[in-house]
């Protein structure tokens, strides 16, 4: 706790989290490395500083399209803006190395329509925005070597996968975890990324076809527990050390 500089009740709710949790933000990354040394010794914890250049030196995740002549990965430039699943074109490549760190969870798209609601509070309301749908995407990170291949409910075909079942997405993707876990691939708790705005957001630049979505906070969530995990072992494929520990981030102030 005085570590961190944090009250107690945040200091046990990160240390009993299941998942790697980001727990400090700052420009003074010296300061945080120095943070994260002492946590490890007084604490037995393992923590990490990243920075944005280092999440995003990895590259863009490259989606895992089907494995009817094996797994094969086609891009996805921009992850957090609705696309069509892509075919299998000579951009694909297939997936060669095998992952390092399994990352599973749930990306939250929430579509918007106009609040056209009426009574004393209209003045209010006008210009506002209403959730009117909600998704739940189930996917997987696997960090690899190369990079990280993404496997994504309503764009990855699972049907030939190993364990598949028939018309069963979330089924067929439970198979492949517990494949990896039997073969001692490090697979973590999931974890659900819903955004970050609640309560509807202000019409000022959206349309009827508005949305908001986890992705941001999926990212880095995803990337920051390969920098933790593998660490930059990633390049070489090495695994790092063990599983239920805490990020530091040396990023602008705010908590997660």
């Amino acid at each position: 706790i005085s570590t961190l500089g944090m009250d107690a009740a945040t200091a046990r709710m990160m240390a009993i989290a299941r998942q790697p949790r980001v727990v400090l933000r700052g420009d003074d990354e010296a300061r945080l490395r120095d943070m994260a040394i002492r946590l490890h010794e007084e604490a037995g914890l393992q923590a990490t500083v990243v920075d944005e250049a280092r999440l995003l030196s990895i590259g863009p995740a490259w989606l895992l399209h089907g494995f009817e002549s094996g797994p094969i990965l086609v891009p996805i430039i921009d992850w957090s803006q609705p696309f069509e699943t892509p075919a299998a074109s000579p951009e694909g490549r297939a997936m060669v190395d095998p992952p390092l760190l399994v990352v599973p969870g749930e990306v939250v798209v929430l579509k918007y329509r106009s609040s056209r609601s009426s009574g004393r509070l209209k003045h209010l309301r006008d210009g506002r925005m209403q959730a009117a749908s909600e998704q739940r995407l189930a996917l997987i990170d696997l960090h690899t070597a190369s990079g990280i291949v993404r496997i994504l409910e309503g764009h990855s075909n699972l049907s030939n996968a190993p364990g598949a079942v028939s018309d069963g997405f979330r089924r067929s993707l439970r198979a492949l975890i517990d494949n990896w876990k039997e073969q001692d691939i490090p697979v973590l708790e999931p974890r659900t990324c819903s955004p970050g705005m609640q309560g509807g957001q202000t019409a000022n630049g959206l349309d009827q076809s508005a949305y908001s979505t986890g992705w941001p906070d999926w990212e880095e969530h995803s990337r920051a527990a390969g920098a933790l995990f593998i660490g930059d072992e990633l390049r070489n494929g090495r695994l790092g050390e063990a599983l239920d520990l805490p990020t530091v981030d040396p990023e602008p102030t705010s908590g997660e």
